[in-house]
């Protein structure tokens, strides 16, 4: 194994269709330490929450497909796949937790995997985690809608998940199989509430002047 990918637990990562072992689940309506509210949502994804806009997707993120609740997993081949599906209560391995960077636009991010190699598309729709700096290739524009995302690469066409486990940039139109959903585990205060709650504040202060 290079020393590129040293950094990345050691556990065997598994991929769509392989069977897994069954893991003790928490006693069912226990909330996690910490937590404030536990729910069908947070039970399967624990402390990842779903992004609402483009200034959210920052730091640690998980991509997952929105169809089959299991995220993108970066292997030690530099392979993007999809992972096994996620049972209630149990958080990501390691290869599935990515880094989200701005990119050259305001809807643009680059996406670093764990071995920290950026994904990159080559122009046939293939993705893979070999680049170690952020060009047009390694750059993704991010679309939001109602409860998922979809995301373009530079040869503009969607990110699709393929039945197979594999995952491109091949579509030309939005499909179900082009439907992500960005996660992140920072605080659960969007970037918008912060500026609102401060312009709320100035507007209190004010009045008191006045």
């Amino acid at each position: 194994m290079s020393t590129d990918y040293a950094s990345v637990n050691s556990s065997k990562l598994k991929f769509k269709g392989e069977k897994k072992k069954r893991k003790r689940k928490r006693q069912e309506g226990t909330a996690s330490e910490g937590s404030v509210w536990c729910n069908d949502e947070t039970a399967r994804h624990h402390v990842w929450w779903i992004v609402r806009n483009i200034l959210d997707v920052k730091g640690s993120v998980l991509l997952e497909h929105k169809e089959s609740t299991s995220y993108v997993a970066a292997a030690e081949d530099a392979s993007i796949l999809l992972g096994a599906v996620r049972e209630q209560h149990e958080g990501p391995e390691n290869a599935e937790i990515f880094t989200a960077l701005p990119g050259s636009a305001a809807d643009k991010i680059a996406i670093k995997s764990g071995y920290d190699k950026f994904l990159t598309v080559a122009m046939d729709g293939s993705i893979s985690g070999r680049s170690e700096a952020i060009g047009s290739r390694e750059e993704f524009q991010v679309a939001f809608h109602d409860g998922y995302q979809v995301m373009k690469g530079c040869n503009g066409r969607y990110l699709t998940f393929n039945r197979d486990g594999t995952i491109g940039c091949t579509s030309e139109d939005v499909k179900e199989s082009n439907k992500v959903i960005v996660r992140t585990r920072g605080d659960k205060v969007s970037s918008y509430s912060c500026v609102n709650s401060l312009l709320c504040l100035l507007f209190v202060m004010l009045i008191l002047l006045c």
